[in-house]
């Protein structure tokens, strides 16, 4: 069900196929809403209010006070006091880098043979069954020895450098 917010207030559509229950007003709305003789739209509380530090909850303009509004920037770090909507732009603006890296799309390495791969990888990937003779990997307990991998097995992690024994993969930059 889509819900409508806009300067002329919700448009909640009640669809006819659900029956009423006790916790839904005649409106459609859940019992802690309900509209004004404007349309605009109520948020009742006792007391404690629905704002998460105990106040009142406000909705103006289509904007709530903890949620943000359209126009509110991106967030400039990762702590702090942001709206969602300060904290969902700054998540969008590294959603490319995160799906570049996430798809291989930074490129990497072709392991064929028992030559040392230096570099900051993130992924190593095994085209055939393999034997990882080392490998260092900080996040995976430090340096690795003499680990198989079965072919389409993937061995995700820091990992800064890997020397095969034998079998061929792809080192993903990270």
């Amino acid at each position: 069900m889509d819900i409508k917010v806009d300067h002329d207030g919700p448009q909640w559509p009640v669809d006819p196929r659900f029956a009423p229950v006790a916790a839904f007003g005649p409106d459609g709305l859940p019992a802690a809403l309900s509209l004004d003789g404007d349309g605009k739209l109520l948020v009742a509380g006792n007391g404690g209010g629905g704002g998460g530090g105990g106040g009142a909850v406000t909705i103006a303009d289509g904007a709530d006070l903890a949620l943000g509004a359209k126009a509110d920037t991106a967030a400039s770090d990762d702590t702090g006091a942001f709206s969602l909507i300060a904290l969902q732009k700054r998540g969008l603006t590294h959603l490319a880098a995160l799906l570049e890296r996430s798809f291989g799309m930074a490129g990497g390495v072709y392991l064929a043979d028992t030559a040392p791969a230096t570099g900051a990888f993130g992924a190593v990937s095994a085209l055939e069954d393999l034997v990882v003779a080392s490998m260092d990997a900080p996040d995976l307990g430090g340096t690795l020895t003499n680990v198989p991998v079965p072919a389409g097995a993937t061995i995700y992690g820091a990992i800064n450098a890997i020397t095969l024994a034998s079998g061929k993969a792809i080192a993903y930059h990270r």
